[in-house]
């Protein structure tokens, strides 16, 4: 056992060294017949056997230093077959489960409260001169205290504070969190590890064996969990919104999942809808024991002051009476409501489209899928504002605020196929449709551009199928049912079969074949990778080149020439690092580092999302920098196929209205990650207050997130609810006085399902799961005992140290031992 188990295998590797190189001294030479050499081999004979003992000498002594030397920074321990001494201090690590789960009710408190007078008795019990851990598996609000506590005092101090987070508390992380408090305190060197926990189910891995068996010490699992008949507990498990968006002409609709684990069922319990923290709707529904309940509430018309092209989000939560773990009776969401989202959509005819000459765009039905109604006035805000043109008109000005971009029946690209690219690559979503008289050879010529296009695969040129129109005997196809298994085919409580029957509606007629074979996609995945290494490196050298052009212009000394170089180069770097898409600005600043150019050419992978009977894909999706392509390879009108025609045709509308929510801000978070916020421009000098569920504010400060980005870098929350950020005024201006609010957004935050699912393993399942590794179980009511086995050897490395120290004197007396011999010849 080591505490440190790399330095071992990298001692291990580097005791090869020694052997190469005595191998490559081995090496034999080409030899010269040299006469005057004959003298000397007599000379040379007696000392051979000499020299050669030497090498192998100091090969195996070099060796060897390397890996005692690997052992001794690995810290070695060996397990003892006797019983530690009962009075001698140990390093007892207390890692206490706080998640969701501990804070069931019981008659004596919770079942952390339990857990906390567990480990009380422990502490008391500890050996003088002992030091404690007290961790928390969950994490906690704040920080918290990694290291060791000296006095049984501050360690029972530490325990009382610790409270139920809205996490889970996987057994992986808490275990790592216990091995780093081991490495962390070197004294005393006998660790004990304790785990109090209800030991829920879902947070033990199958394989936990390994990760108890790389432990420093012996692993106690204390068992807390409540008894048989107090297991039971209905919550809320999902909310979600079925349209993904809301808007301020339809009424939208609230979905629940509410999940009931217990003995019995549970009759008549009311599911209420908040909006706001107004109740707007409920139901009365009756649970069965291991059931997920849906609940489907009346249409809502969400009302909210929202600005044409924007987003509001109104905080809305599913609730149901409190049970003996109230925190996950109540689920939360932030439903984005919009007004007039510009989408641009492009076809063959664009505004010469005319109705009265029978003259349809390929687009006609996808405008009316999505605005069904026209706006009659400058007040109505439909969900979307249409952008009706053609390909050839398709400039910048019409891409920079546009959520969506649709091109169908277009028959050659001809038009801004860079600025198409550009405008997905910094996340704006791009749909792509056949229909009309669309040349599959002219897209792959222009659009595909081995695979640094638009197009996300080759298509063959030839077209599959043929049209009611032509002559000839009509072969329809359909969609093959059992390959659309993506979410953008499952609707909200519709079963299998109901979906097989929606999706058997639609004939199809014509369509493209879009090559899919691994080897273009192969190819595909080299070229990007080979593209973005390119234009990676030619950045970092257009930003250096324009810092130091930038360092002239501040002393003075820029000259016309290099004016006009500055001017050329940051044109440049737009094309390569462009940022001209409004919505997406903080965003792109506010990412994470970029990843290698081969993990983002992995992620441009294309992936077939739906197939046809004949076995063509239907639909293709592939992600473009922060973007998406979505490739439908018919048409989306009535020639093609019959899919506008039917029901199925609400598939394009889930394809979009999801497209259109990933260009929203992220407002619904859960409790395991941050959540950082871009600001606008006009909001960096103010001033922020985050108020959290129980109404406590605390104040935020904007900092920089991106090289040319404010933002506000939310912590990782601990509990679920709904936390509004507001920003005030800091100066007087005519427009807004100070301390006047400037803008306020909410954000909901929920914790872990599974973490409510009151399912426990006991010992025998322990025992399982931790595939013959050693821990002992302590139940209710069994002493917590610290005299167990010992761990030996927490000294040794100090000796293997020493042996290092003794192997490079060594060394140093077998390659001296020559020269002193010679010495005393002479």
């Amino acid at each position: 056992m080591f505490l440190s188990p790399w330095f071992a295998i990298a001692g291990l590797a580097l005791a090869a060294g020694p052997v190469l190189i005595h191998l490559l001294n081995r090496q034999r030479y080409r030899v010269v017949p040299w006469a005057a050499m004959d003298f000397l081999r007599h000379a040379v004979r007696r000392s051979r056997r000499w020299l050669r003992l030497q090498d192998i000498v100091l090969m195996l002594l070099r060796s060897a230093v390397l890996v005692i030397f690997g052992l001794a920074m690995a810290r070695p321990l060996l397990p003892g077959s006797g019983i530690a001494d009962p009075d001698q201090p140990i390093h007892a690590v207390l890692v206490v489960d706080n998640s969701l789960s501990m804070g069931l009710e019981q008659l004596q408190g919770t079942v952390l409260d339990k857990a906390k007078s567990r480990a009380r008795e422990l502490i008391d019990r500890l050996p003088a001169g002992s030091r404690i851990s007290v961790l928390p598996a969950a994490g906690s609000a704040g920080d918290f205290n990694r290291g060791a506590y000296s006095t049984p005092e501050d360690a029972v101090e530490a325990l009382q504070v610790l409270e139920v987070v809205d996490r889970a508390s996987r057994v992986q992380a808490a275990l790592e969190l216990a091995q780093a408090a081991c490495q962390r305190v070197a004294t005393p060197a006998t660790k004990q590890i304790y785990l109090f926990s209800d030991q829920q189910a879902s947070n033990w891995p199958s394989d936990a064996g390994g990760l108890v068996g790389q432990l420093a010490g012996p692993l106690h699992v204390v068992q807390v969990a409540p008894r048989d008949e107090e297991r039971e507990n209905a919550w809320v498990a999902e909310v979600a919104l079925q349209d993904d968006l809301a808007d301020l002409q339809s009424p939208a609709v609230v979905l629940a999942s509410i999940r009931f684990e217990g003995p019995v069922p549970r009759h008549g319990v009311q599911v209420a809808l908040n909006v706001d923290g107004v109740t707007v709707a409920t139901q009365t529904v009756d649970l069965q024991p291991g059931q997920t309940r849906e609940v489907r509430f009346p249409p809502y018309h969400f009302t909210a002051a929202v600005e044409p092209g924007q987003v509001t989000f109104v905080p809305v939560s599913v609730s149901i009476p409190h049970d003996r773990l109230p925190a996950d009776d109540q689920r939360f969401l932030a439903v984005p409501v919009v007004a007039s989202l510009p989408v641009v959509f492009v076809d063959q005819y664009g505004p010469d489209e005319s109705p009265a000459r029978n003259r349809f765009g390929e687009t006609f039905r996808l405008r009316r899928l999505l605005a069904p109604v026209a706006a009659r006035n400058q007040t109505d805000k439909p969900l979307v504002q249409i952008r009706h043109v053609r390909m050839d008109r398709l400039d910048r000005q019409m891409l920079h605020d546009a959520r969506l971009v649709v091109i169908a029946g277009v028959s050659r690209p001809d038009g801004p196929l860079d600025l198409l690219r550009q405008y997905v690559e910094q996340g704006g979503p791009l749909v792509l449709a056949c229909g009309g008289d669309f040349d599959p050879a002219a897209w792959t010529e222009l659009a595909w551009q081995e695979g640094l296009g638009i197009l996300p695969l080759p298509l063959r040129r030839q077209l599959v199928g043929g049209l009611p129109t032509a002559s000839g005997r009509i072969k329809p196809f359909q969609l093959d049912v059992s390959t659309l298994v993506h979410e953008y085919f499952v609707l909200e409580q519709a079963s299998r079969e109901e979906l097989e029957e929606l999706y058997r509606l639609p004939f199809f007629f014509q369509a493209v074949e879009a090559d899919a074979s691994p080897a273009t996609i192969e190819r595909l995945v080299a070229n990007v990778a080979r593209q973005r290494n390119a234009d990676r490196q030619r950045l970092a050298e257009v930003e250096k080149r324009l810092a130091e052009l930038a360092t002239d212009e501040a002393r003075g000394t820029l000259s016309e020439a290099q004016r006009q170089e500055q001017a050329r180069l940051a044109a440049e770097r737009e094309e390569l690092r462009p940022q001209w898409l409004a919505w997406a600005r903080g965003r792109a600043d506010a990412s994470q580092a970029e990843d290698s150019p081969e993990a983002q050419a992995q992620a441009e992978r294309p992936h077939v999302l739906g197939r046809y009977t004949n076995g063509l894909p239907f639909l293709i999706e592939r992600r473009l920098g922060r973007g998406r392509v979505v490739f439908i390879t018919t048409g989306v009108f009535r020639q093609w196929n019959t899919l506008t025609a039917t029901n199925a045709a609400v598939l394009l509308d889930r394809i979009f209205r999801d497209m259109l929510r990933q260009t929203l801000p992220e407002r619904n978070v859960d409790t395991s990650r941050p959540l950082v916020i871009p600001l606008p421009e006009e909001l960096r000098s103010a001033r922020f207050t985050i108020e959290d569920p129980a109404g406590k504010q605390q104040t935020l400060q904007a900092e920089a997130i991106g090289p040319h980005q404010m933002g506000l870098r939310l912590p990782v929350f601990a509990h679920r609810g709904i936390y509004r950020l507001t920003a005030f005024a800091t100066s007087q201006t005519p427009q807004a006085p100070i301390d006047a609010k400037l803008w306020e957004t909410v954000v909901a935050v929920n914790g872990p399902a599974e973490e409510s699912d009151p399912k426990f393993l006991r010992e025998i399942d322990l025992q399982d799961r931790l595939a013959g590794a050693q821990c002992q179980w302590v139940g209710e009511g069994e002493t917590l005992s610290f005299a167990v086995a010992g761990v030996f050897g927490h000294e040794l490395w100090q000796w293997l140290l020493a042996a290092v120290l003794l192997g490079l004197m060594a060394e140093l007396v077998i390659l001296a031992w020559p020269l002193a011999t010679g010495e005393q010849k002479r």
